[in-house]
């Protein structure tokens, strides 16, 4: 299985999973298109050291993978890159027009990698990896998944995974009717210290999505497995090599929050 057969179409396909790209703008709006006359567009000219002039360069370059349904394909005839981003100011700018993953269909997958390394679990940078996974009850609330995703991709490409960046090859999130996943992929699935502190911090980083109090009953934990071991058998039915509770890291939070505000009110 060639690994260089997967599309990379990134005008094409990038459309495809943007809100605004499937033409349902009203005939209102269709007229205003192009009307723009030349005098209000020198209005709004922008300074030379304005910060809207100015890049935010990630650190690492990220490639954004979009995985269509069709069962009628093959896996990797399915998988498509959509977008290459160096900057997180354009970044911030497709997440606002993407279509977030509670809209697409069971079976498609969003993945976000570090450039120049496939979403493959034979991938060289993959193959001796694992990944931290955390699976969402499939009753839970489509909010919440697209909440949860958005700032684990947030956390990432700002690195905010401190000295375990190098180690993260990407995060995948998976539409399934049995329950959806967001995981993240590591390098190395034998340094067991690295990953069950990015699965820890994967679960600080998860509860900081906005409304994630009323949902957190739809997800109990994040279990790290091996690709080796998962690509043979069902997932579900493995013993986790790593299991973080998300209430232990929760309960930790409250109490040094409790602490922080006798602190201040002793003061």
């Amino acid at each position: 299985m060639s690994c260089e057969t997967i599309t990379d179409s990134n005008e094409i396909d990038k459309q495809k999973i943007l809100d605004n790209s499937s033409g349902d703008k009203t005939n209102e709006d269709n007229n205003l298109n192009g009307e723009v006359n030349q005098e209000e567009e020198e209005i709004f000219e922008v300074p030379e050291d304005s910060i809207l002039r100015k890049k935010f360069p990630m650190k690492n370059k990220w490639d954004l993978y979009y995985l269509r349904d069709d069962k009628d394909m093959t896996w990797l005839n399915r998988l498509m890159k959509v977008y290459t981003f160096d900057d997180l100011g354009e970044f911030l700018a497709f997440l606002n027009e993407a279509k977030p993953p509670s809209v697409l269909k069971n079976g498609s997958d969003y993945n976000l990698f570090k450039h120049g390394i496939k979403p493959l679990w034979e991938e060289s940078d993959n193959v001796e990896g694992g990944r931290a996974v955390l699976t969402l009850d499939k009753s839970a609330n489509c909010e919440i998944l697209d909440n949860m995703w958005k700032e684990l991709m947030l956390a990432l490409t700002s690195e905010h995974f401190s000295e375990y960046n190098n180690s993260i090859c990407g995060a995948v999130c998976n539409i399934r009717s049995k329950g959806s996943k967001i995981s993240i992929w590591t390098r190395n699935a034998s340094d067991e210290a690295t990953n069950k502190a990015i699965a820890k911090q994967m679960v600080e980083t998860i509860l900081n999505a906005p409304g994630i109090d009323k949902y957190r009953k739809y997800f109990e934990s994040v279990r790290f497995e091996e690709h080796r071991v998962a690509s043979q058998k069902s997932s579900s039915s493995l013993p986790p090599k790593i299991l973080v509770y998300v209430k232990e890291i929760a309960n930790v939070w409250k109490e040094k929050e409790e602490q922080q505000a006798a602190s201040k009110t002793n003061h």
